[in-house]
């Protein structure tokens, strides 16, 4: 059997074989990434969510929420590989694609809890290039929307990814740090 790296179009409601086909290739992709980035293999891990962040992007308008989730993992990943610039435009894609995706929705765009995710990894992506004062503004906008649901009548609030806490933690302790030591003496 052939996998084809095209979604045909199909009657609205139904999935042909074909578009099956295709939504399982992307998932093997993006999955095994997430297995690989679990096992510390990013070069290979970097490689398949590429793929499969691209794969799902062909045919965005069908798939938002599945390519904005591909491009984090992709930028997750790549920040652990540490290509910053490539991690930089990934997470940013996730992020345009979620605000639009949301938009939609809730009528929204600024405090959504799947926000979170993006906004923290914009922070790190900050963090590594030592803009920590453009890092904490991601983090606390990270931390604003894990604490914000798309429609507070109908969901209870969520509370931030823990990851959230810890890059907010380290961060004000650096700070605290180099304001308590501004010439950088090792004590």
């Amino acid at each position: 059997m052939e996998l084809v790296e095209t979604a045909p179009a199909a009657p609205k409601g139904k999935m042909s074989f074909q578009d099956v086909q295709w939504l399982k290739l992307c998932a093997a992709q993006i999955n095994s990434a997430f297995v690989l980035k679990v096992m510390c293999q990013f070069e290979e891990a970097a490689q398949l969510a590429e793929k499969g962040a691209k794969l799902l992007d062909k045919h965005y308008s069908q798939h938002k929420q599945q390519t904005a989730e591909a491009f984090e993992l992709l930028g997750e990943i790549l920040l652990l590989k540490g290509d910053i610039d490539e991690a930089d435009q990934a997470v940013q894609r996730s992020l345009t694609i979620k605000k639009s995706f949301l938009t939609n929705i809730s009528g929204n765009q600024d405090l959504t809890p799947t926000l979170a995710t993006p906004y923290n990894l914009a922070g790190r992506v900050c963090e590594k290039r030592a803009d920590f004062e453009k890092a904490m503004e991601n983090y606390v906008k990270a931390f604003e929307n894990g604490f914000s649901p798309a429609d507070k009548k109908t969901q209870p609030p969520k509370s931030p990814p823990p990851a959230v806490y810890w890059n907010l933690f380290f961060l004000n302790l650096f700070e605290s740090f180099a304001l308590l030591n501004p010439f950088g003496i090792l004590l």
